[in-house]
């Protein structure tokens, strides 16, 4: 909560095909010093890398030090193609 000062913590991840120069001014408020990503492509962000599981990876791989293997999301599937694949996801969550 707050501007950009009071979020040290924070990490947030952008994905665009603006100019990064565009981006950052227009995130500016928001994003602390060197706190960002920007990927202008879906799949090759760490949401598209770590779909449900993208905080828990980055904080493993970046407070934890740990390496983490990518789980891409599969491309050019149907709806229902991805939702077959997410579901057991789902439901491993739900027995936790």
């Amino acid at each position: 909560m707050g501007g950009a000062n009071n979020r040290e913590l924070e990490q947030i991840e952008i994905i665009d095909i603006l100019d990064e120069d565009i981006i950052l001014k227009s995130w500016d408020e928001f994003i602390h010093s060197h706190h960002y990503t920007i990927f202008n492509d879906f799949y090759n962000s760490f949401v598209g890398e770590h779909p449900r599981r993208s905080c828990e990876a980055y904080w493993n791989q970046n407070m934890e030090c740990m390496f983490i293997e990518p789980f891409p999301m599969p491309h050019g599937v149907s709806f229902n193609e991805l939702y077959d694949w997410v579901q057991p996801r789902i439901n491993a969550e739900k027995n936790r």
